[in-house]
C-alpha cells in the first residue's frame, strides 16, 4: 500500500518516462522500422520464420531462441552441418535449408521467411533488392562490432532486450579476465 502512495505522488512526467524506459525491454511493438546500410526496413509484425544468410554464422539467433529456416555455409570444413558450433549445435531446433556458394534465392523463397537477417553477409543493392522481394531485409557492412549485429539482429526478432542482457553479461566478464590478467 505504501508503494501506491509513494507513486501517486509522483509528477506524471516522471511516471510517464519511466514506463517509456521499461517498456522497451518487454517487446518491441510493430511494425518496427530499422535502418541499415541499404536504408530503412520496416518489419510489420513479430517474425516467426527467419532467413540467416549471415557468414557470421547463426549464433546470434540462437543465442536469442531462434532457429533459422535458411543459414548460410560459411565453415564448411569445420563439418558443422547447419554452421551453428559445438557451443551452439545444441540449441538449433529446426532443420535449416543451408545455402553454399552464391545465394540461391529461390531456395530462400521456398523456405517462406518473415525476414531475412544479412547481417556480415557482404550482399549488394542488386542481391538485396532480390532479397526484398522475398521478404523484409536488414543488411550491415563486414565492419560492424560483434555487440552491433547482435542487436540489430534481437531487434528484427523482437529480442532486443534479451540481447542488451547477453551483451552486458559478455561485456562483464571479459572485463573481469581482463582485469585478473593485467599481464
Amino acid at each position: 500500500m505504501r508503494t501506491a502512495v509513494a507513486i501517486s505522488r509522483l509528477p506524471t512526467s516522471l511516471i510517464a518516462l519511466a514506463c517509456a524506459l521499461i517498456s522497451p525491454a518487454f517487446s518491441e511493438d510493430f511494425p518496427l522500422t530499422i535502418e541499415h546500410k541499404f536504408g530503412t526496413t520496416v518489419i510489420e509484425n513479430k517474425s516467426e520464420r527467419i532467413a540467416s544468410i549471415d557468414f557470421g554464422g547463426i549464433g546470434n539467433l540462437l543465442a536469442f531462441g531462434v532457429s533459422p529456416v535458411t543459414v548460410r555455409q560459411w565453415r564448411a570444413m569445420d563439418g558443422f552441418e547447419y554452421t551453428a558450433g559445438p557451443c551452439a549445435e545444441h540449441l538449433l531446433t529446426s532443420e535449416p535449408v543451408v545455402l553454399e556458394g552464391d545465394l540461391d534465392f529461390e531456395a530462400i523463397a521456398a523456405t517462406r521467411p518473415d525476414v531475412i537477417i544479412a547481417l556480415y553477409s557482404g550482399i549488394d543493392s542488386e542481391e538485396y533488392e532480390m532479397l526484398s522481394l522475398i521478404a523484409p531485409v536488414v543488411a550491415s557492412d563486414y565492419g560492424l562490432p560483434w555487440d552491433e549485429r547482435a542487436l540489430i539482429a534481437a531487434r528484427a526478432v523482437d529480442e532486443e532486450a534479451n540481447a542488451e542482457r547477453q551483451i552486458a553479461a559478455i561485456t562483464d566478464r571479459l572485463t573481469e579476465i581482463a582485469a585478473a590478467h593485467t599481464e
